[in-house]
């Protein structure tokens, strides 16, 4: 609690009220103290860091948090890049029903083959699905990986990379050749990652307020 309220007291940005920020690090130094119990045999422990940020569509007042507070807190967020994991799929999603995707319906768990130059490749998931065909809104729930290769396959790797280079411009090119990027391989900084949602969040809200995400409900 001490080493929270020194952080708290530490810190500059004014975004967050000082309480919000001394909850945020009371929360995260609790968190740090649950996992070196659970794995203390664990070397890569000392690995574990956590960044944080925080702010408003269309704006550019932020709070920004890094654990590892001896070293330069902004080059971690806006400079140091780590690959984003399933924290996209949102947005793969989404551009998936621009492109036609009836997010109510259904896709295959089975395995899928692409050809790349590099060779054969097949995304694998860390858990299999009980059933060979699910809800879309479910593989995206449980995160599987195999639908978003076989959608974005489907729709056409070409289509889904003219869309995907509004929320993701460091996206390596073609698509078609590095797919695992739809899975999470891509590598942003923490505030690369903020600006690409704040597009997504905009436009998902310019979406709703002409009545078009209603309009594709109701198809």
């Amino acid at each position: 609690r001490n080493f929270a309220i020194w952080r708290t007291l530490s810190e500059k940005d004014e975004y967050l009220s000082m309480y919000e920020r001394f909850v945020i690090n009371q929360k995260i130094r609790n968190l740090k103290v649950k996992l070196e119990k659970r794995f203390k045999n664990n070397s890569h422990l000392d690995d574990l860091s956590v960044k944080i940020m925080i702010g408003t569509v269309n704006s550019d007042d932020t709070f920004t948090f890094y654990s590892r507070y001896e070293r330069n807190k902004k080059k971690a967020i806006n400079e140091e890049r780590h690959q984003v994991g399933s924290t996209i799929k949102p947005i793969i999603y989404s551009v998936f029903e621009d492109l036609g995707l009836d997010i109510n319906g259904d896709v295959s768990t089975e395995p899928i083959e692409l050809t790349l130059n590099s060779g054969p490749w097949s995304p694998r998931d860390a858990h299999k699905a009980e059933n060979p065909e699910i809800s879309i809104v479910e593989a995206l729930l449980k995160s599987y990986n195999r639908p978003v290769i076989r959608i974005a396959n489907e729709l056409g790797f070409d289509n889904v990379e003219k869309e995907l280079k509004l929320y993701f411009p460091e996206l390596r090119k073609p698509l078609a050749q590095f797919p695992a990027q739809l899975l999470g391989s891509l590598e942003m900084s923490v505030a690369d990652l903020f600006d690409s949602y704040s597009r997504f969040i905009s436009k998902e809200c310019h979406k709703i307020l002409t009545g078009k995400r209603d309009e594709e409900d109701s198809v």
